[in-house]
């Protein structure tokens, strides 16, 4: 019996020590999981930041691309005697334009005071009658 209590006494030795190096395994894993929390909360906060910049970056871009696609356009206006005269011709056909609208508006207008005119022409001919004609009444009564 005693090589068997020597033997259960060994196994539960070597069960212990298992049981300590698993407890010290498990303690480590935990550090390294917290580590690794840790990291990862790093990381996100990290790429946020990242992709902030990018995107501010993109606006920049953005911005300069739009400065540029204005600037060459200039140039082009500049440079190009056809582009430039297209736009003063396209200019001078809107002023033209505009230009046409206000002598039809002046033309109504004149229509509108010609016909304005005749009917206060008829109303102080009427207003002329009555007049003589009352004048004619106040001679008889004399």
């Amino acid at each position: 019996m005693t090589s068997e209590a020597n033997a259960r006494e060994d196994n539960l030795e070597t069960i212990e020590r298992q049981v300590a190096e698993s407890q010290k395994t498990v303690i480590a894993l935990d550090a390294d999981i917290q580590d690794l929390e840790k990291l990862n909360e790093r990381t996100k906060a990290e790429a946020v930041q990242q992709q902030r910049s990018v995107q501010q970056e993109v606006h920049r871009n953005l911005d300069l691309t739009a400065k540029i696609n204005s600037m060459e356009n200039g140039l082009r206006y500049l440079i190009n005697p056809e582009i430039r005269f297209n736009v003063l011709n396209r200019a001078k056909e809107i002023e033209a334009a505009e230009l046409r609208r206000e002598v039809e508006n002046l033309k109504n207008a004149k229509a509108n005071q010609a016909d304005n005119k005749y009917q206060l022409e008829k109303e102080l001919d009427t207003i002329r009658r009555d007049i003589d004609a009352i004048s004619s009444q106040n001679a008889d009564v004399r």
